[in-house]
Parts: C-alpha cells; sequence; structure tokens
C-alpha cells in the first residue's frame, strides 16, 4: 500500500486473522486457522516479529509459522516471557483467579529495543540483531506427537532471546500455565519458586546474585536486545526479595 515505513508485529498467532462482521470486532480464533500463514517475503519494508513462550507454544501456535530471518524480516522469540505479565497486571493479579502467580518477566524491556531497531532500520537500512529461536523439542510416540519446551535444570527455556531474569534467574518463569486455566490465565503464563536450597548454591550471597545479575543485564545490551538507556531500570528489576541470606 506504500503507506507504512515498517511493522513491528508483536504476538501473532499462526493463521490469518480474517476480516470481522459489520460491527463486531474480528474474532481471535480465527488467528489459529489452517494453513498456518508466514510473513509475506515479498515486501520492500521490514518486518520485525516479537513472539513470547505462550505465542510460540500456547494457543495462538505460532510455532507452525515460523520462517528463517532475511533481508527484510527478524523474529525475537523471548525466552521466560509470557503474552501479558506482571507488569501490566500489577496489583490486580489477584482477580485473574490463576491457579499459580503470574508471569514476571523482562518483555517490556525487550519490546522497547524492538520499536528502537526498527526505527533505525527503516531510517538507516541497518537491520536488529538475529536471534535464535527457543529451542523446541518433539516427542513423538505411535500417533501422539508433543511438542514441548527444552529446559534448563530451574526449568526456564533455552535458546530465544535473554534477558537478566531468565539468565540469572531465581524462579521459574513460562509463557504456559497448567492445563485447563481459562484462555486468560493462559495468557498470562506463571511462575513457580525454586528451592532455597537451589538459590543457595547458585548465589551464596545477595551480592553475588547481584553480580550475575548486572552481567546478564550488560550481555543483553550488548546483543541489542535491552537499551542501554533502559539500564538502570533493568537493574532495579532484579527481584532480589527472593534471595533473603
Amino acid at each position: 500500500s506504500e503507506r507504512f515505513d515498517g511493522f513491528l508485529i508483536h504476538s501473532r498467532g499462526r493463521g490469518a486473522l480474517p476480516l470481522g462482521d459489520a460491527g463486531r470486532g474480528a474474532d481471535v480464533e480465527g488467528s489459529r486457522g489452517d494453513p498456518p500463514v508466514l510473513i509475506r517475503d515479498d515486501l520492500d519494508v521490514p518486518v520485525l516479529v516479537v513472539q513470547t513462550e505462550t505465542d510460540v507454544l500456547g494457543f495462538l501456535d505460532s510455532l507452525s509459522c515460523r520462517q528463517p530471518d532475511t533481508g527484510r524480516f527478524r523474529c525475537w522469540e523471548l525466552a521466560g516471557a509470557a503474552h501479558a505479565d506482571l507488569s501490566l497486571i500489577g496489583e490486580l493479579e489477584t482477580m485473574l483467579g490463576c491457579a499459580d502467580p503470574v508471569n514476571r518477566g523482562q518483555q517490556r524491556f525487550v519490546v522497547r529495543s524492538a520499536l528502537r531497531h526498527l526505527v533505525n532500520w527503516v531510517r538507516t537500512g541497518a537491520a536488529p540483531p538475529s536471534a535464535s529461536p527457543l529451542a523446541v523439542a518433539v516427542d513423538e510416540s505411535g500417533s501422539t506427537v508433543r511438542r514441548r519446551f527444552e529446559t534448563d535444570e530451574l526449568g526456564n527455556v533455552l535458546g530465544g532471546v535473554r534477558t537478566p531474569c531468565v539468565d540469572a534467574a531465581v524462579e521459574t518463569l513460562s509463557g504456559l500455565c497448567r492445563d485447563g486455566e481459562s484462555h486468560v490465565c493462559q495468557l498470562f503464563g506463571r511462575r513457580l519458586a525454586l528451592p532455597d536450597a537451589v538459590l543457595r548454591d547458585r548465589y551464596p550471597t545477595l551480592a553475588s546474585y547481584r553480580e550475575a545479575y548486572t552481567a546478564a543485564t550488560d550481555r543483553a545490551i550488548d546483543d541489542g536486545f535491552i537499551l542501554g538507556d533502559d539500564r538502570d531500570e533493568v537493574l532495579e528489576d532484579a527481584p532480589a526479595d527472593v534471595i533473603t541470606w
């Protein structure tokens, strides 16, 4: 249409959202339809897609429409991130009625970086960094196929765009929640506490935790997935309340 300089797409589903009827909104269920739809590869403007764990293996099932990066396309899949998280719901979290505490990942910082990169891409032609996809394993047993994230010893997913809350983790952060949860709770993922013994082994002191968290923050900045402008805010976001010894 030559009306847009670029596109930042957040949390897409596997299909194309159908047009809604006059006077009614489009049904999000339509974005899960078949066949899986890829972003067009003949566009002359850049496209940056940001996906959370929820979007990849949750009910939006964007795993089915993964595609490789090109000169005009980037996809960032965020480790430890849910479609929505604690930064959006805050003190109203309990009103959701979810079985577990909601995800408190750091996707907001990555989305800020994505927007900055997109603007720069449009203005200068310098593409954002590429990111490895989230690690997904496929288990087959007879006619049953089960897809799951590959995780580290703390239960956090491997691969993807890394943030300090997963690379200096003090809890398990997931974009997926228990089976049977409401659609709203599915969007918010969950966080699970880790045993004190596990945390004490990794972080003997609060100072050692802060050192690891700061190093992870600087690594994410160096990799281009968090803005240097946000460094102080990211450091303040460290869930240091978990380390009580």
